[in-house]
C-alpha cells in the first residue's frame, strides 16, 4: 500500500454518509480513502468483514451518492498501518468538557504552526501561552491566572494518565501523559506533561507535542550528508550505534528511522525495542514499554527473548549503560539515544556510568558516535542579504560570521517574517550531523592521550565536525549565522580546538 498523507486523504464514513452511525466493530475494520488527484474512493477492509451486513449497507450508500468505489482487503497489520499513517477526522471525544476541549485546541493550533512544545506559565495574576516552534518559543496570548489554573488541572487530572501525583500539584514537579484519544486526531501519539512549581501558586508547564510519523524518513531527509550516511549504514549493522545531543533535537527521530531502515533490510530478524514511553510507532519492530522495570532490568529481559537486535529508548544511568554493554557482547547490535553535548564525549559519559574500560574502548563493541542539532532554516521568501542587515549585528558578531563563514550568500533571519513563515523569519528544520565511526587507532588514543587528541587526528582525517556542517548551512543561505553561534555552536569551535594542537 503506496498511501500518504500529500497523496491521500482518510474520510470519515459517518460524516460521508450524513451522520449515520456504524457499530464499533464496522468503524475499526473499515478505512475510506481518497486518492487526492483522481478524487477516487477505495474501502480498505478487513477480510473478516466481508460478510458483514453493515459493510453491504455502506457500499450500497456510497453508490447511492454516486461514488464509484473500489475495495481492498488487508489483513490487521496492514489495516493498522494505515491509521497510523493518517489523522483520524472523526475521533474526537465526545462529550468533552469546555476546558478539555480549550486545551485541545490549543493543541491543535500549536500542531498547525509546527510546534513542538506547549509552555504556560501561571503568573500570579496572569498566564502566558507560548509555543516552540522551529526552535524559537513564540508568545500567542495571555490569558487570567484562573483559566491557566483550570487548564492544568483539567489537561493533568482528567485527559492524562500515568499521573506522578493524583492530582495537579502547585508545591511538587508533576509528570504526565496526555490520552491518546484526545491527541490522535492531530496527528500525535500523546504530549508529555512536566510542571514545576514557582512558589505563592506560580506554575510552569512544558507539554512536548509527540508527532506520530506518518512515513520513513529517510537519512538525506534528516540531514545526513552521504559520506555520513554511509558511514551510518555500514556501521548500523554489528556493535552498538549511539546518538547523541540536547532534548528536543531529534535524538529519538534519528535512532527509530535508522531501526526502520534495518527492519527493512532484512525482515527476518527479531528486532524488538525497550522504550518509556513508547511514543511513535517503529515500523518492523515489536515495541515494549519499560513498565514497572528498570531501563536495565528491561534490557536483561529482553535478551531472553531471543533478539537479533534492540532498540533502547535511553540511557539514563549505570544500570541501563551495562545492561546495553552487555546486550552487544552477547551478539545483539543495539542502537539508542543518550544525552550529551557532544558526540565524543559519549565514552567518557558510559565510563562514568561504570562501564569497564577493557570494554569502552572496543570498536567492535561501541562502533559509531553520532551527535545532532536541529537547525531552523530561512525562510527564503523573506531572507535578509548579510551586505543589507550586517549593520544591524554587533561588531564582534560580524568579525566572526565573516572571519568564519563569509559574507557571499549568508543571509540573516527576517525578524517580521512574512506570510510565507508565519511571520516569523524560520521555515522548517533540518539535522546537523557529526558521526564518528570509531575504530582502533581512535580508540587508542581516546584512552592514552585523552579525548581531545583522538578527536583531532579523527578531523585530520577527514572527519566533519557539527560546526563544520553548520557553517556549510550558513554558507549556503539557509541558516542564520547569529542564531547557529548562539544555539547550535560557536562559528570559531573547531579553529579553536585546533589552536596548539601541534605543540
Amino acid at each position: 500500500m503506496n498511501l500518504s498523507e500529500s497523496t491521500h486523504t482518510l474520510l470519515s464514513l459517518s460524516q460521508l454518509l450524513s451522520g449515520k452511525v456504524f457499530s464499533t466493530d464496522v468503524r475499526e475494520n473499515i478505512r475510506l480513502i481518497r486518492e487526492n488527484e483522481t478524487q477516487g474512493l477505495c474501502l480498505y477492509v478487513l477480510k473478516e468483514v466481508d460478510q458483514h451486513t453493515e459493510f453491504f449497507e455502506i457500499r450500497e450508500l456510497l453508490r447511492k451518492q454516486g461514488h464509484d468505489t473500489s475495495v481492498m482487503w488487508c489483513d490487521r497489520e496492514e489495516l493498522e498501518k494505515i491509521s497510523q499513517q493518517f489523522s483520524a477526522e472523526d475521533e474526537a471525544i465526545a462529550g468533552s468538557s469546555d476546558f478539555q476541549n480549550l486545551n485541545l485546541s490549543l493543541i491543535e493550533e500549536a500542531v498547525s504552526l509546527r510546534g513542538s512544545d506547549i509552555h504556560i506559565r501561571i503568573e500570579s495574576k496572569f498566564t502566558s501561552v507560548l509555543y516552540r516552534i522551529d526552535g524559537n518559543l513564540r508568545r500567542m496570548r495571555t490569558e487570567s491566572a484562573e483559566w491557566g489554573t483550570r487548564m492544568m488541572n483539567t489537561l493533568f487530572n482528567s485527559m492524562s494518565e500515568q499521573q506522578s501525583h493524583s492530582s495537579l500539584s502547585y508545591n511538587e514537579p508533576c509528570d504526565a501523559r496526555v490520552r491518546e484519544e484526545f491527541v490522535n486526531s492531530y496527528g500525535l501519539s500523546t504530549c508529555r506533561f512536566a510542571s514545576r512549581p514557582g512558589g505563592q501558586g506560580r506554575l510552569a508547564v512544558a507539554i512536548r507535542l509527540v508527532s506520530r510519523r506518518k512515513k520513513s524518513l529517510s537519512f538525506d531527509e534528516l540531514g545526513l550528508t552521504p559520506s555520513e550516511e554511509n558511514i551510518l549504514r555500514r556501521r548500523l549493522s554489528s556493535g552498538g550505534t549511539f546518538y547523541s545531543g540536547p532534548t528536543g533535537h531529534g535524538k529519538s527521530t534519528v535512532c527509530q528511522c535508522s531501526a526502520e531502515f534495518l527492519a527493512v533490510e532484512d525482515t527476518g530478524e527479531n528486532f524488538m525495542s525497550v522504550e518509556d514511553p513508547i511514543e511513535s510507532p517503529i515500523e518492523g519492530l515489536f515495541q515494549t514499554p519499560r513498565g514497572k522495570q528498570t531501563f536495565g532490568e528491561a534490557i536483561r529481559n529482553m535478551l531472553r527473548m531471543d533478539p537479533d537486535r534492540l532498540y533502547i529508548g535511553e540511557i539514563r544511568e549505570a544500570d541501563s549503560a551495562i545492561a546495553t554493554i552487555e546486550g552487544i557482547l552477547t551478539g545483539v547490535s543495539v542502537i539508542t539515544t543518550i544525552h550529551n553535548q557532544n558526540p565524543v564525549d559519549i565514552l567518557q559519559r558510559l565510563r562514568n556510568f561504570g562501564v569497564e574500560l577493557d570494554l569502552l574502548f572496543d570498536p567492535t563493541i561501541i562502533s559509531c558516535l553520532v551527535g545532532l542539532r536541529l537547525v531552523p532554516l530561512l525562510c527564503p521568501k523573506c531572507r535578509v542579504p548579510w551586505h543589507v542587515g550586517r549593520e544591524s549585528v554587533s561588531p564582534y558578531m560580524r568579525d566572526l560570521v565573516e572571519t568564519y563563514a563569509g559574507s557571499e550568500g549568508v543571509y540573516l533571519r527576517e525578524p517580521d517574517g512574512c506570510d510565507c513563515c508565519d511571520q516569523s523569519g524560520i521555515r522548517g528544520r533540518i539535522g546537523v550531523f557529526e558521526v564518528i565511526e570509531t575504530d582502533n587507532e581512535f580508540m587508542r588514543l581516546y584512552a592514552g592521550k585523552g579525548k581531545l587528541t583522538a578527536y583531532l587526528n579523527w578531523m585530520e582525517k577527514g572527519g566533519v565536525t557539527l560546526c563544520a556542517n553548520a557553517t556549510r548551512l550558513i554558507k549556503e543561505g539557509r541558516a542564520d549565522p547569529v542564531w547557529v553561534h548562539r544555539r547550535i555552536c560557536n562559528l570559531d569551535r573547531d579553529a579553536r580546538l585546533k589552536m596548539g594542537s601541534e605543540l
